[in-house]
């Protein structure tokens, strides 16, 4: 596809047609647990209210992230109501059109702003390869501040090159470029706090005393910057304060953020080294590549456009291993920097041809990873699909494994290869991960109060208190602790519950109802079906009765 006739046209033809491809699945995928679905909820609760300043998850203020997001969901839901859009509240994909527009933002930016820097041929392959990464991937499905974070410092740090290549150049740096420059930032605060800054300050520090770059940090323009980061933050920040009677500063920063810094917290403590052991599958299908063409960073380190990329990636890189608190999407912001040395490395040298050990090593570990891969993929089709589904999808993944394994991707990119990643993303995002109902117990919950006509009615849940419940069913589904309160409270406010039990331990309460020798009603019910949902929050299996007067689903 890309070549040295390059056309701008085509290739932006072409990066539309296949984020497009990518972009299916945002919207038949279900809610998933945990972030996504909280912070799909405060922002659902925020419509419902109509309080667009407390975040509150249920009755639980969610004084963890700046307000930026919420807005922007809050927003969505009020842009789709106003089209018209049916049940636009509960509809999760509404939730994710901000990180929809934000992802093919974040792609645009990243080749206009860095096709000046390393060539349009370089920006093409890079932001191609950063299009279909997996951890890019997997982070645009869901609704959280990710994806739209990743755009602002993208955004960020090519304005941040281009002030770079007029410092070398010893041009002066246009006024509306800075401005945008620091707005940016200041929006990158108001969606995730201090990460742009730090990334921001660290680029520009290792770029002055580590390569020694003749640049002057005092055209940066910071008091003006500064002036800029206030005037967009001080007024949500003083009147989120305010709502929540100064706890959000004391919750965000010492509860949230400093321990993070300390130790590891919600069991996501890992030691340094964590993100390069795994950088090998977040950057799957091209982390072959990377790893072919690493050796090439060293010798570019002497020029100046590489010096930008690797200040932006490694002093960063290194921040994030050493803080204790380890997600894999932490280092998203760094990923553009990893893939533009990598275009342009390949764009300097040729494809290495190295039979070396080391190089046998890495195509064999890509392949195990790969094959590992489509064999998960293989059990989980055959576990919950029908055979006949289940064949199908089968021969969809041989097919665009066999493109992804077996094709040559180097600076031009193949066609072949491509295709095959995109139909792989379609394949498991579209038709495979949606129809593992197991994973979906929310979602079955709710198609099954839609079939029975009983939404209007309460819902009383024991066993399962996961966000993805609140947002499909109701801000007003009650959580209690015994199955016999449960059926209490269903009886006596005529609505459902849902129990979850295990053959043995729940005997007593089930005992005016349910006969487990028997598998079957005291009052003559025919028990119809067991629902077994797999809690992948908490990597427990459970089986759930959906009760309604004897009815059972």
């Amino acid at each position: 596809m890309i070549n040295h006739s390059f056309s701008t046209q085509k290739f932006l033809f072409f990066l539309t047609l296949l984020y497009a491809c990518l972009s299916i699945s945002k919207f038949v995928l279900p809610a998933t647990d945990r972030d996504e679905a909280r912070f799909a909820q405060a922002s659902k609760q925020m419509v419902e209210t109509g309080d667009y300043w407390s975040i509150k998850f249920l009755d639980q203020p969610r004084n963890k992230k700046p307000i930026g997001i919420y807005w922007l969901q809050a927003g969505s839901v009020k842009a789709a109501q106003f089209l018209g859009v049916k049940d636009a509240p509960i509809r999760i994909s509404v939730y994710r059109l901000p990180n929809l527009i934000a992802g093919f933002g974040m792609l645009l930016a990243m080749f206009f702003l860095f096709r000046s820097v390393i060539g349009q041929k370089a920006a093409a392959f890079a932001t191609t390869f950063m299009a279909v990464s997996l951890l890019t991937v997997i982070e645009s499905h869901l609704a959280k501040t990710d994806t739209v974070l990743l755009m602002l410092i993208v955004v960020q740090q090519g304005l941040l090159a281009r002030w770079h290549q007029n410092q070398l150049l010893k041009k002066a740096t246009l006024q509306r470029e800075q401005i945008a420059m620091w707005g940016v930032m200041a929006l990158a605060i108001l969606i995730k706090g201090p990460i742009a800054p730090m990334i921001f300050i660290l680029t520009v520090l290792t770029l002055r005393y580590a390569f020694k770059a003749p640049i002057s940090l005092k055209s940066l323009a910071w008091f003006k910057g500064f002036f800029i980061l206030l005037l967009v933050n001080l007024p949500w920040f003083l009147m989120v304060q305010w709502k929540s009677s100064g706890a959000y500063a004391a919750h965000a920063i010492g509860v949230d953020f400093i321990p993070k810094l300390l130790k590891g917290q919600e069991s996501h403590g890992f030691y340094p080294g964590y993100y390069t052991l795994i950088s090998f599958i977040l950057l799957w299908p091209g982390s072959l590549i990377v790893l072919r063409i690493l050796p090439r960073w060293r010798i570019l380190r002497q020029d100046p456009k590489a010096q930008f990329m690797l200040a932006w990636l490694l002093p960063s890189w290194v921040m994030f291993e050493l803080i204790p608190t380890k997600l894999p999407h932490y280092v998203l912001p760094l990923f553009p920097a990893i893939w533009l040395l990598t275009a342009y490395a390949l764009d300097r040298f040729e494809w290495p041809k190295t039979k070396s050990i080391g190089g046998k090593l890495v195509s064999i570990l890509y392949l195990i990873l790969t094959l590992a891969l489509f064999c998960l993929l293989l059990i989980l089709t055959f576990y919950s699909l029908s055979f006949f589904k289940a064949c199908n999808l089968t021969l969809g993944l041989v097919l665009c494994f066999g493109g992804v394994v077996l094709c040559r991707t180097h600076m031009n990119l193949s066609m072949r290869y491509l295709a095959s990643v995109a139909g792989f993303y379609v394949l498991v995002f579209t038709f495979l991960l949606p129809g593992l109902s197991f994973l979906w117990l929310s979602e079955t919950v709710y198609q099954a109060r839609l079939q029975s006509k009983t939404l209007g009615q309460p819902l009383v849940v024991v066993g399962f208190n996961e966000p993805s419940l609140y947002f499909r069913n109701g801000t007003d589904v009650k959580v209690v602790a015994s199955s016999s309160e449960a059926l209490t409270i269903a009886d006596a406010q005529k609505g459902l519950a849902l129990v979850s039990f295990q053959e043995g331990d729940q005997d007593q309460e089930f005992g005016p109802l349910f006969n487990f020798k028997r598998m079957q009603f005291r009052d003559g019910h025919v028990l119809d079906s067991l629902l077994k949902s797999l809690n992948y929050s908490r990597n427990k299996w459970q089986t759930y009765l959906l009760i309604n007067k004897g009815v059972v689903w």
